[in-house]
């Protein structure tokens, strides 16, 4: 079962976006959305401890949002098509995966700063 948290931008824990997937175990950070056919305006990947991804087997482009550790927004990058790979950056701790335009959709901007809590 996948564990989910809710996405808040802070200071003020303002909610953008409920039942986010979690990846924070090595097979889920592996897994990710590999072979999705589909990718909701409301779905989203959290991958902790990924300073970079690849979009290998993946059916549709999506928004790569870089954080740092502490979650503060580095890079966006929007609509990243398949067979693609992200280099690390520096100081990149996690990696946030939305459909295509869901990063502008959410207003997601450089500098920002995301947190996230369980979803009960």
């Amino acid at each position: 079962m996948t564990r989910r948290v809710r996405l808040q931008r802070l200071p003020g824990k303002e909610e953008i976006l409920g039942q986010v997937a979690l990846a924070d175990t090595f097979w889920t950070r592996f897994q990710g959305w590999m072979g999705r056919s589909t990718i909701g305006p409301q779905d989203a990947l959290l991958l902790l401890r990924t300073p970079a991804i690849h979009t290998w087997f993946m059916r549709r482009p999506i928004d790569v949002v870089i954080l740092s550790k502490n979650g503060e927004v580095l890079a966006v990058r929007a609509s990243v098509v398949p067979w693609r790979m992200l280099s690390p950056m520096a100081g990149a701790g996690h990696a946030l995966e939305l459909g295509a335009g869901g990063a502008e959709r959410l207003s997601i901007r450089v500098g920002d700063r995301l947190g996230w809590e369980p979803d009960p």
